[in-house]
């Protein structure tokens, strides 16, 4: 054998050309929270160019899982039950986030109000732009960027239910029943993802404000220190 043979990838590991050519399914596009909710400020009347519907996000297409074809109806019913129960999971993903997002939103509006509050007053005290000043009020942003992450998580979800009629108008093939099933599953997958994504960010953003609002605390102490 060449030391060219040698290098040449087996026949196994070599890629169809048909396949390779294939179009690959969409992934699915969903836009920064940071676009949405520029995009919810704007009128609505303006053209999908500039206001894409349903915030510009579009569902990843379909990928088709290999089903067995089986004609036994309790494996059928077990094929079923199996991806249902993951879409109640995934669908359970979304309304945990959605709803620590709402928990969260509240708190840090509050927190950025009191940051606010804290900065105007280390601002009478100080009668001067000081470090101690900027602390609460680069809090009171981070708190802002967090109740904006929380409140993009409540963005009303896609999702991808099953429609007898579609699988009926194919023939009733019990395979095309189970990956629509499945799709439904990808798709609640792939949103609980994004949404769990932003609320991290949230939280990260929600963190930093803490931080700056506690050391803000020490300034508000130091000062009255001073003050006496």
């Amino acid at each position: 054998m060449s030391a060219e043979d040698s290098q040449r990838p087996p026949e196994s590991a070599r890629s169809d050309p048909a396949t390779a050519d294939a179009p690959q399914p969409s992934p699915g596009i969903w836009p920064s929270p940071w676009r949405q909710f520029f995009w919810d400020l704007l009128p609505g009347w303006l053209p999908d160019s500039i206001v894409p519907p349903r915030s510009g996000r579009v569902a990843p297409d379909r990928r088709f899982v290999p089903v067995a074809i089986v004609n036994d109806e309790a494996t059928i019913a077990a094929f079923l039950e199996t991806s249902r129960q993951a879409h109640r999971y995934e669908l359970a993903r979304i309304d945990a986030a959605e709803a620590k997002g709402s928990r969260l939103l509240g708190v840090a509006l509050t927190l950025a109000g009191t940051s606010v509050a804290v900065a105007g007053y280390l601002l009478r005290i100080e009668q001067a732009l000081t470090w101690p000043v900027a602390l609460p009020a680069l809090g009171a942003v981070s708190f802002s960027f967090s109740a904006v992450l929380a409140f993009e998580v409540d963005r009303v979800a896609l999702f991808a239910p099953v429609k007898l009629e579609a699988w009926i108008g194919e023939g009733g093939r019990v395979n095309e029943l189970l990956q629509l099933e499945e799709y439904g599953v990808q798709v609640a997958a792939w949103t609980a993802g994004h949404k769990l994504t932003t609320l991290l960010n949230a939280r990260a953003w929600f963190s930093r404000g803490l931080v700056l609002l506690g050391l803000a605390a020490l300034a508000v102490l130091s000062a009255l220190t001073r003050a006496t």
